[in-house]
């Protein structure tokens, strides 16, 4: 007994800790916030997540908002003595143009080739430096984007040539806080985004909002202000008509998109929910949540069907989950790094995939269902063969490239590429054949939270601590 009650005052302890010290950046950021002469709406980080052994990081996901800085040219304002800086103030090369810098390649990365500068463009120096960089890297512009609005790294193949791919922005959308999420539509029409209080649905050939679900439920504080709720968890059902969100009120909901009213509130997590996920058939939702559980929910009635990791379950917290294209099996990744696959008929654990070094935050499966996908804080992708019997050869390859936390990963339809996502604030394309880094995009100034392709066509979808959501296009 006396050891059980030292290890809840250690734990109790801990998160003290983690939530004194949250608080406080919190503090420190708002702090700089305040003298910013922007117009926009302040960009704020979720608050400290709660509970003791069962909670998850303060940073997963949305309070991830101050990444590695960006290599200037001249000292950038902040902390010294290596303290964490915040995203650089907002300093537009072109006033007309109202984008920020985004952030440089993370520093020590020394086969990269960095742009951005927090010095004002119009020096003749600076602007050199800029093309000359620009044409070292490779990078390709749109017309209608400023030049150092992002950058394109590409990589080699397995045969040491250049990878011949382009990429352009495709649209840009301000959000007021971190956007923790950003998920298609299944005919690729729409994209659906989760932040502070709302998810919010936008047109994905002009970027135009067409829809916003807001969270009406929440507490005001002593001030008045509504507390923060982060909408951690997007998805659309398979023929549009339902989104599925989840927050961190432990709550899962379904919105009929068409009327924007809630179908089903889906009770039964104890706390944050990080993950959703709608089987192929429209028979379910999945969700995952920091109380280690997966739950299946009949997406007709709402009904409970089934609760995974009850026996040989995660040790920690569930941050993603994912649905087979079969409907056959359900992923999950968890803080324990451990990769785990049920069957969804029997609600048996059939794989649990070692080899990660830390956390698991992503998983995905390839579009045959044969591969799975895994991102983890350890800075690297795994990709794990379903139809090897022998553990040893599970892990058919890992991607190493990311200088900071794998937050996301993706395959895209054809299976030629996977993608991640990173707190280094790149977006890196894989040749999954080699798992060498085939392009490295570089176009936001903060962590990339969440990235999605599009089902129907060459083009993705990224969400950041930078408080924008973007669509790109590549060929």
């Amino acid at each position: 007994m006396q050891q059980i009650e030292q290890q809840f005052v250690e734990l109790d302890r801990k998160h003290r800790a983690i939530k004194e010290s949250y608080e406080a950046e919190i503090r420190r950021l708002k702090g700089q916030q305040t003298g910013s002469a922007s117009a926009s709406a302040v960009c704020v980080a979720p608050q400290p997540l709660p509970g003791a052994s069962t909670s998850l990081p303060a940073y997963l996901p949305g309070p991830i908002l101050t990444g590695p800085p960006p290599p200037t040219l001249a000292p950038p304002p902040g902390p010294a003595n290596g303290a964490r800086l915040p995203p650089p103030a907002p300093t537009v090369a072109n006033p007309a143009a109202q984008q920020p810098p985004p952030a440089g390649p993370p520093q020590g990365a020394s086969h990269l080739v960095g742009i951005t500068s927090l010095v004002p463009p119009n020096q003749p120096r600076e602007s050199a430096l800029k093309k000359e960089a620009t044409r070292a890297s490779g990078a390709t512009f749109p017309p209608s984007q400023q030049e150092d609005d992002y950058v394109v790294l590409k990589g080699r193949t397995a045969a040491n040539t250049p990878v011949n791919m382009k990429v352009g922005l495709q649209n840009s959308l301000q959000h007021n806080s971190v956007v923790c999420c950003v998920r298609y539509s299944w005919d690729g029409q729409y994209l659906a985004t989760g932040s502070n209080r709302a998810a919010q649905v936008y047109d994905v050939s002009t970027g135009r909002p067409l829809a916003k679900f807001p969270k009406e439920d929440v507490p005001q504080l002593e001030d008045g202000s509504k507390a923060d709720s982060y909408v951690r968890a997007v998805c659309f059902s398979p023929n549009g008509q339902w989104l599925v969100t989840g927050a961190e009120d432990h709550v899962v909901k379904v919105w009929d998109v068409r009327r924007r009213t809630v179908k089903h509130q889906l009770v039964g997590h104890d706390t944050d929910i990080y993950s959703v996920d709608v089987s192929a058939n429209s028979r379910f939702i999945v969700s995952g949540s920091g109380d280690k559980k997966a739950k299946l929910w009949n997406l007709e009635t709402g009904a409970l069907l089934a609760t995974l990791g009850e026996e040989f379950g995660p040790t920690d917290g569930i941050t993603s989950v994912c649905v087979s294209p079969t409907s056959q099996l359900v992923a999950a990744g968890s803080l324990d790094k451990v990769v785990r696959v049920w069957d969804v008929e029997t609600n048996r654990l059939v794989r649990e995939l070692q080899g990660h070094r830390d956390s698991v935050y992503s998983v995905a499966f390839s579009p045959d269902g044969r591969m799975l996908l895994s991102g983890s804080l350890d800075k690297t992708l795994k990709l794990w063969d379903l139809t090897a019997q022998n553990p040893s050869s599970q892990c058919r390859l890992s991607f190493a490239g990311h200088k900071d936390f794998v937050l996301s990963v993706a395959f895209c339809p054809s299976g030629r590429f996977v993608i991640s996502g990173s707190k280094d604030r790149t977006v890196q394309f894989w040749d999954p054949r080699h798992s060498t880094m085939a392009l490295q995009l570089q176009g936001h100034r903060n962590s990339v939270i969440s990235i999605a392709h599009n089902p129907r066509s060459q083009s993705l979808a990224t969400g950041s601590g930078d408080c924008r959501a973007r669509t790109w296009t590549y060929s």
